[in-house]
């Protein structure tokens, strides 16, 4: 057996098609490997939905963390959110995120003296979410009209530069202002 082997081997047309078999062999491998670790894969968890009441009207928040399991980077451009039934999802599309706006300021006196102010902003769309890395992100809705319908079916779009992830979601509650304070530190003015 060895010694068919080493005659097998002995004639270099046959080293030449082990050596090209090998080679194809292991760009195979790294074509795959390179496919399965550079896709984009993000990992999308909606922590809550709030409501702040306003003199302007109802504004909408969306609680979100990102998750980007890929190695390359992803940017989120926009979200988008339809309002509507278990089929056709009628109404129309709302954007979140375009604008920055200030969710909530909590000040402290003492003595009539400003001691301390804290304000909470929106974050703004795109986000940039590194390879391996997260995000966590307090996501306004444009309009000053309540676009979050308790009880209804929502479909929500997270437009990336290279893959749209589309979830439905039923919003059964909305939150108040004291726990949205909670979900991060105050914003840097």
């Amino acid at each position: 057996m060895l010694d068919a082997l080493l005659k097998w081997l002995y004639n270099r047309q046959n080293i030449t098609f082990l050596i090209a078999v090998a080679g194809f062999l292991m760009s195979i491998y790294n074509f795959l490997k390179d496919f399965i670790q550079s896709r984009t894969r993000l990992r999308i968890d909606i922590q809550d939905y709030f409501r702040i009441e306003t003199s302007y009207g109802a504004k909408d928040i969306i609680h979100v963390k990102l998750l980007n399991l890929s190695n390359r980077p992803t940017v989120l451009s926009t979200i988008t959110i339809k309002n509507g039934g278990w089929l056709g999802l009628s109404g129309e599309g709302h954007r979140l995120g375009s604008y920055r706006r200030t969710i909530a300021k909590k000040t402290q006196r003492k003595a009539g003296v400003l001691e301390r102010e804290d304000v909470w902003f929106s974050d703004v769309l795109p986000v940039k979410i590194e390879g391996n890395g997260c995000a966590n992100l307090l996501i306004m809705a444009d309009e000053n009209d309540p676009v979050f319908q308790i009880g209804s079916l929502h479909l929500i779009k997270f437009h990336t530069a290279r893959k749209n992830i589309r979830k439905r979601e039923k919003i059964n509650r909305l939150r108040d202002l004291e726990l949205l304070l909670e979900c991060r530190e105050p914003s840097c003015q």
